[in-house]
C-alpha cells in the first residue's frame, strides 16, 4: 500500500469517526465477486470510464472528487435514474478542469439519496469530497438526442 493511499484511508477513517453521516456499505458477502475490497480507493475517471465501469458496478468503492455544482445541466435528463429519491450534483477529479458541453460547464454526474444531501447545498465549488458507492450506466437525454453516460451513485458523501 502506498503512503498516499494509506494517508487517504486514515483521513477517511478520521472523518468517518467524527462525522454525523451514517455510512451504509453493502455487507461483503453481498458484493459481486469481481469487486475490489469494500472501501477501496479508485480514481473517479477510472470508475466512470466505459471500459471499467462494469468492473465497479454494484461494488463499494471510494472516490475523491472536487465539487462543481448542484443539479444537471439545463436540458439534461438522466433517463433511468430516480431523481425523485436522489439529489444530483456534478464533480470533477482533483487536478482537472470542468468540461464544456452544449454551451454549458459540466462535470461528472453524481447522485445520492436525498437524506444524505442537505449539506451539499452549502458546499462551495472546489471543495474536496469523498464519495462512497458505485457507478451506474445510464442513457442520458439532451433535447432530442440520447447519449450514454455514467452517474456515480454515492451511498455516502463527506467533506475531506
Amino acid at each position: 500500500m502506498t503512503t498516499k493511499v494509506a494517508s487517504m484511508l486514515l483521513t477517511w477513517l478520521g472523518v468517518v469517526m467524527s462525522s454525523s453521516i451514517h455510512l451504509v456499505a453493502a455487507p461483503k458477502d453481498k458484493l459481486p465477486s469481481y469487486c475490489p475490497p469494500p472501501g477501496a480507493v479508485v480514481q473517479l475517471s477510472k470508475a466512470t470510464n466505459p471500459s471499467f465501469q462494469r468492473d465497479f458496478r454494484d461494488c463499494d468503492i471510494v472516490v475523491e472528487v472536487v465539487f462543481l455544482k448542484m443539479g444537471t445541466p439545463q436540458g439534461f435528463r438522466l433517463a433511468g435514474y430516480d431523481t425523485k429519491k436522489n439529489t444530483t450534483f456534478q464533480v470533477m477529479e482533483p487536478g482537472t478542469a470542468p468540461q464544456s458541453a452544449f454551451g454549458q460547464t459540466v462535470g461528472t454526474f453524481v447522485g445520492t439519496p436525498k437524506a444524505n444531501s442537505d449539506f451539499l447545498f452549502q458546499i462551495k465549488e472546489g471543495e474536496v469530497l469523498l464519495l462512497r458507492g458505485s457507478p451506474i450506466r445510464l442513457a442520458t437525454v439532451f433535447g432530442l438526442a440520447s447519449i450514454s453516460a455514467t452517474i456515480f451513485h454515492a451511498s455516502s458523501v463527506i467533506r475531506k
